[in-house]
């Protein structure tokens, strides 16, 4: 396995995933992107093994291009990538954009069709929103996104346009995708406050975040000191997939 950084890791797996975002024009410019974005990134011995970011979204935060490499799915790290953000959205005052007086847990949202993601977002305290209809659209449509607050909707409808307008000129085949689907994306919500307790146990083996402590889970972890095989087998059967957002 050959030595990746980061750029060049995410410059390939979006461009392979459908479901994300479009990837900048080059290696550099994804490093670039990076450092005025909040993210995550796990990394394994050559190269990232995961990766989401948080984005500012009309006074809420945006869980998006939550990507977990195909070589490391189904171990994991998709809950730790959730957990992970919800620490840097509950401690840090400039990821939430407050100031430090005034900083409180804030709104975090997540866009997904995967069920595998759901999980992992359930797991982490989300709950998914229904589909609702709203007297500011008239009524004349439901839909998941009427239950956040206006100023986010408002920012959204911004993001998403521009987004869909670059991808466009830029890749027809993600915007026919992301567009044709939209119905199957379904929200889920939460204030970052407290975090659940992990209950799984953790390793360290192979697995860095970075500023972060970060472990891995492996299949070997979930087996009791028994012998017994059935939570190796139901994580085994839960494969853990690339996602982002979409509405």
């Amino acid at each position: 396995m050959e030595q990746e950084g980061t750029g060049e890791w995410l410059l390939r797996v979006l461009a392979e995933e459908v479901d994300l975002r479009t990837p900048k024009s080059s290696a550099e410019k994804e490093e670039e992107y990076l450092k005025k974005c909040a993210h995550v990134t796990l990394f394994g011995e050559q190269r990232p093994a995961a990766h989401c970011e948080l984005r500012h979204c009309g006074g809420a935060l945006e869980l998006c291009t939550v990507i977990v490499d195909p070589e490391k799915r189904g171990i994991g790290l998709s809950h730790e990538l959730v957990r992970l953000s919800l620490e840097r959205a509950t401690q840090d005052p400039i990821v939430s954009g407050q100031t430090l007086g005034d900083h409180s847990p804030p709104l975090i949202f997540s866009f997904t069709r995967s069920a595998a993601l759901a999980t992992s977002l359930t797991k982490g305290g989300y709950r998914i929103q229904p589909a609702r209809r709203r007297f500011w659209r008239l009524f004349l449509w439901r839909s998941a996104s009427a239950n956040l607050p206006i100023f986010v909707q408002l920012a959204l409808a911004k993001e998403r346009l521009g987004r869909t307008i670059k991808m466009l000129f830029k890749d027809r085949r993600k915007a026919k995708q992301q567009v044709g689907n939209v119905g199957e994306y379904h929200l889920f919500t939460r204030i970052a406050g407290s975090l659940p307790e992990r209950e799984e146990p953790m390793t360290t083996d192979g697995i860095v975040a970075l500023g972060m402590n970060v472990a891995r889970v492996t299949d070997e972890d979930l087996i009791d000191e028994g012998g017994s095989s059935h939570q190796k087998s139901a994580i085994s059967d839960q494969k853990t997939h690339a996602w982002d957002e979409g509405e």
